[in-house]
Formats: C-alpha cells, sequence, structure tokens
C-alpha cells in the first residue's frame, strides 16, 4: 500500500467534495479530481475502484461523525441545564453543518435524482435513528420533550420537521442572507426562534406560535 495512504484518501475525497458540489456528481471527473489533488489518477482508483464510491465514503463519513456528535451530548453534555444543553447543542450541531456545507448539497441534490438507490439524506436520517435510539429517546423524555413512541411517527417528524429544515437552512442561508441583506448572525437567531417555535414546541408540548 502507498505510504501515507489515509492523508491521500482524505485529499481526495476533499478535492473530490468541492468538485461534487460545483459540478454536480454527474458532472464531476476523475481526471479532474486527479489533477486538483495533485494525486495520478491510478491511485484514486486503488483506493476506490469507482467515482460511486468515492462519494459513498464521503457520505459514510458524515454520518459516521453526525451520529457522533448527537450522541456525545447525551452522553457527555447531560449535567447541563435544559435550555444551556439546547442552545450548546444546536450551536454545536449547526457548525458542524456549516463546515460539511458542500456535502449537505451534495447529498441534498443525489437524494432528489429520480432512481431506485436509498436516498443518501434517508441514510443520513437512517444512520442517526439507529445509533441506541432508545437511548435517544429515554434522555428526550427525561428533559421533558415529547417523544412518540411510535418509531414511524417519531422519524417521521424528526425528518420533516427537524432534519430537513436545518440542512435546507445551511445549504441556503449564505444565498438568503445575499439576497435579502440580513446579517448571517440576525438570520442565525430568527431560525432559532422559528425552529424553536415550531419543532421544539412540539417536543415541549405547546402549540407552535
Amino acid at each position: 500500500m502507498p505510504r501515507n495512504s489515509e492523508a491521500s484518501q482524505k485529499k481526495i475525497m476533499e478535492v473530490a467534495v468541492k468538485i461534487f458540489a460545483r459540478k454536480g456528481f454527474d458532472g464531476a471527473r476523475v481526471d479532474e479530481i486527479a489533477r486538483e489533488a495533485k494525486v495520478n489518477k491510478a491511485l484514486i482508483y486503488y483506493y476506490f475502484k469507482s467515482k460511486s464510491l468515492i462519494l459513498e465514503e464521503i457520505f459514510r463519513i458524515f454520518n459516521d461523525e453526525s451520529s457522533k456528535l448527537i450522541i456525545s451530548f447525551f452522553q457527555d453534555q447531560a449535567e447541563l441545564e435544559d435550555s444551556e444543553w439546547l442552545i450548546t447543542f444546536f450551536d454545536a450541531f449547526m457548525t458542524f453543518l456549516e463546515e460539511r456545507k458542500d456535502i449537505l448539497k451534495i447529498m441534498i441534490t443525489e437524494s432528489l435524482k429520480s432512481n431506485e438507490n436509498e436516498p443518501p439524506i434517508f441514510g443520513f436520517m437512517n444512520l442517526i435513528f439507529q445509533q441506541d435510539i432508545e437511548k435517544y429517546i429515554q434522555s428526550m423524555k427525561k428533559r421533558g420533550f415529547h417523544m412518540s413512541d411510535d418509531k414511524e411517527q417519531m422519524m417521521v417528524t424528526e425528518f420533516f420537521t427537524d432534519i430537513i429544515p436545518i440542512l435546507t437552512y445551511v445549504v441556503f442561508k449564505d444565498k438568503w442572507s445575499r439576497l435579502f441583506g440580513v446579517d448571517k448572525e440576525r438570520l442565525k437567531s430568527m431560525f432559532f426562534e422559528a425552529y424553536s417555535s415550531t419543532h421544539l414546541a412540539y417536543h415541549l408540548g405547546q402549540k407552535p406560535k
């Protein structure tokens, strides 16, 4: 195996993310990835075998890091008071996603394709909920959050009123800020207010404002 294998693979994936986000997965070429990553094209195929496997690995790492972050907040940050915990988690998760905005763009675009493959965004959701789902539910209930005992209902709620709004906010916030002239920090505050009065209101058993 070539030396610095891990560093080379990381570099290839970082460049691939930029190109996939810029040109779309279908429009990207392995030749271009190799040129911008300054590696031999053969090395890319040595590691990944195909362009599709590069994307799969990008999503796998993203999903793994996402689930670890979420679980850590139910374990390492458990001592925080409810309001402090909520704000700390929201800020940490938003920062995590904003640093991976290009991956979100790719994920959303690929999920909208008309094919028989599982949309990557569903894979993101499934991985999160497969990680100690009962522990997640019980932790939320202890903090006074209403959580449906019906897993199917819970997944629908979390996907359409939590995951989708957050991902689309991260992807579109810069364009919104530029087009409508809204300061980014103010926009973030406004989004959190809207998120709190809808999704969080549901979990706290409150009527949406």
